[in-house]
């Protein structure tokens, strides 16, 4: 069973640390799963972050956005998921928030 991180706060800067520094995902894909984020858009987040790293290696904001069109979301519960992504690019954080 996977535990829930439940902190909003602590779930966006973890999001944008991954979009921001790449190098980390793989050692985070190892112990975090979709299902540990309480917030249901941070779970599709974290999923396209990662299948987004497997596929292209990389990952960044207009990946991400690109991705999301591809698939044909852009809401999850009511959020612009594309917006989100946004405002996740520009929180403050460093690759020690991960």
């Amino acid at each position: 069973m996977t535990e829930k991180i439940i902190s909003l706060e602590t779930e966006r800067v973890c999001l944008a640390s991954l979009i921001k520094y790449n190098a980390r995902i793989s050692d985070v894909m190892a112990f975090i799963k979709p299902e540990a984020f309480h917030y249901p858009v941070h779970s599709t987040i974290f999923s396209l972050i990662t299948a987004t790293y497997q596929e292209k290696g990389s990952v960044d904001q207009v990946l991400l956005v690109t991705k999301l069109r591809q698939l044909g979301v852009q809401n999850v519960e009511d959020i612009d998921i594309y917006r989100y992504i946004e405002v996740l690019y520009n929180i403050p954080c460093n690759p020690d928030n991960i």
